[in-house]
């Protein structure tokens, strides 16, 4: 953690942003600290959250990031079973100029211009936390999970307890660990890690605004 934290600006800022890319926020029956602006929605569904990870995993990193003043930028790109243009979320994600960018989300195909908007976020000191799925696969053998095995990326885990990895999460030297098995928030119960990545940038928001206050 310590070593992630050299990476970022010492700017000060009002509140530490973090934008979370999944599946939206149920807005009228949350306590989360929402931003003023820059909520999007690249399904054509609304912002709602049909599906409840999104309100779960903003649940999560809320809880985590305890009393650092933060707010949550949602944009939702997957409504249902159906996911979006992930790319053109994650660089609308970047024009907002947040500190962290939360990602629930991996697939296993690769692009260039996905390659170069992720090197655009980290250029820019934007911290990209991300799922590393939830497939069992040895990422050390072959790393084919994305966006996590683009350099620079920070690869989340699944633990099942602190003691033992969930068999579902994908791992490697690359990745750090968190528990994310049956986590209840938002009104709902899941495990992945998804979950997982959500404390991790929770963590992150307290870490970084402990920093900033010395």
């Amino acid at each position: 953690m310590i070593n992630i934290l050299l990476f970022l600006s010492i700017a000060m800022a009002d509140k530490i942003k973090i934008a979370v890319i999944d599946t939206g926020l149920d807005f009228k029956n949350t306590n989360i600290q929402i931003c003023d602006t820059g909520h999007a929605d690249f399904t054509g569904n609304g912002m709602n959250d049909v599906n409840g990870h999104g309100s779960n995993v903003s649940a999560i990193i809320d809880e985590y990031a305890k009393d650092a003043p933060h707010c949550q930028i949602i944009i939702k790109y997957f409504n249902k079973d159906t996911s979006y243009d992930f790319v053109t979320a994650l660089a609308y994600a970047i024009k907002l100029k947040p500190d962290i960018i939360n990602v629930s989300s991996t697939g296993t195909d690769p692009s260039d211009e996905e390659r170069i908007i992720v090197k655009t976020a980290l250029n820019k000191h934007i911290l990209i936390v991300a799922a590393a799925g939830n497939e069992g696969q040895n990422l050390d053998v072959k790393c084919n999970y994305y966006p996590i095995c683009y350099d620079g990326v920070i690869g989340v885990g699944n633990l099942l307890n602190p003691f033992r990895r969930n068999p579902t999460s994908n791992y490697g030297k690359k990745l750090i660990w968190e528990i994310g098995t049956n986590i209840n928030a938002g009104g709902k119960t899941l495990s992945g890690t998804s979950q997982s990545t959500a404390k991790i940038s929770g963590k992150m928001i307290y870490q970084i605004y402990k920093s900033r206050s010395k």
